[in-house]
């Protein structure tokens, strides 16, 4: 028989699994339909992807990416979407990366990688965090607009 537990708001989880959810914040241009997957596991690097459509060829982008836990902002990063965008977690936690696309990226469906890399040992308080993904295309007008949250997810316990 199994018990369902949920870790403390004040205890350091062990390697365990990060809960995935996210909201579109409505970009002029594009929507996003889906994220992929709807977990993590901390101690590893993986890749959640954003899938979606924009509704005319980007021929260049500027992401800001601004990660916060309880309210407060904890990290934010900036750049051009041709590089790689690190956003670092505070003491040492991991790092977000907003990947490289290659442009332009034509009308239509597109798919945008973001590679989270977290240690094995989280603090409770990185374990539910904000993150805001925003671009703006070649014209300065919205191109993604996206609310990405993670909740420690339920651990099974023998």
């Amino acid at each position: 028989m199994f018990r369902f537990v949920v870790a403390s708001a004040l205890a350091t989880a062990e390697a365990g699994t990060l809960g995935i959810t996210y909201e579109d914040c409505g970009a002029k241009h594009a929507h996003v339909d889906d994220l992929q997957p709807t977990s993590i596991h901390t101690g590893r690097t993986e890749t959640i992807t954003g899938t979606g459509t924009v509704d005319e060829d980007v021929t260049s982008a500027q992401f800001t990416a601004t990660v916060s836990a309880l309210g407060a902002k904890l990290s934010s990063c900036s750049g051009d979407g041709t590089k790689d965008i690190v956003c670092h977690l505070p003491i040492g936690a991991g790092k977000i990366t907003v990947k490289a696309l290659s442009f332009p990226i034509p009308k239509g469906t597109v798919s945008i990688p973001v590679e989270v890399k977290t240690t094995a040992l989280i603090p409770a308080s990185l374990a539910h965090v904000d993150v805001h993904i925003a671009a703006d295309e070649q014209n300065g007008e919205s191109v993604i607009c996206l609310d990405v949250h993670t909740t420690t997810a339920l651990t099974a316990v023998s």
